[in-house]
């Protein structure tokens, strides 16, 4: 859990009490009230505030083999380009 969701742990929990508003969480947070994420606490407990996308690759991320294959043609072969000549030159 980052700092930013643990800081807003306690907020929500205030307003799962009942001592402010929704509204007011999402102006302390710098977020609109909707995306203030009560419904997820409440069901997730502490869970629930943690991106959902945390921890998985990203569906736009090169294959280990062709990263691989790029560092070795970088290091060995074309070892004198610079870092703006090479990707024009291996496209």
């Amino acid at each position: 859990m980052s700092q930013k969701e643990r800081q807003r742990y306690p907020l929500l929990q205030m307003v799962i009490s009942g001592k402010i508003t929704l509204k007011e969480t999402g102006n302390l947070m710098g977020v609109p009230y909707r995306q203030a994420m009560k419904k997820k606490l409440k069901m997730q407990g502490a869970k629930g505030l943690v991106h959902g996308n945390r921890g998985r690759p990203s569906p736009k991320a090169f294959s280990r083999e062709h990263t691989e294959r790029i560092l070795d043609l970088s290091l060995n072969k074309y070892s004198t380009f610079n870092d703006t000549h090479f990707p024009e030159k291996i496209r």
